[in-house]
């Protein structure tokens, strides 16, 4: 618990518990930050982002299938998960949930 006789208010003015200079500064935002860098271009006038990808393309071209799956995802999107039940022949099925009440001060 704090002691009351050692609580002192701020003084007018520069006071040296007080962050005069406010909050650090934070760093840019990351999609403005990959897209400066992404953009810069070699001496060959190639930008970064296109290094990258026929970069990508190159390793897919070699056989990783990791390379492969990267560039697929972005072209066509990840493709949709389908689950079979196994269960045949049931359209619907119904849930029922029953929620009792429970009173946790009475233990009821």
């Amino acid at each position: 618990m704090a002691n009351i006789e050692n609580l002192k208010p701020f003084k007018p003015g520069n006071d040296d518990r007080r962050n005069m200079l406010g909050a650090p500064k934070k760093i840019p935002a990351l999609d403005v930050l990959l897209a400066e860098v992404l953009g810069e271009c070699n001496d060959e006038g190639i930008d970064n982002a296109r290094q990258i990808i026929i970069a990508l393309v190159n390793k897919a071209k070699k056989g990783d299938t990791r390379s492969t799956e990267i560039l697929f995802d972005r072209a066509y999107g990840k493709p949709g998960l389908t689950i079979d039940h196994g269960i045949k022949g049931i359209e619907k099925i119904g849930v029922q949930i029953i929620i009792d009440s429970y009173d946790a001060r009475l233990g009821e």
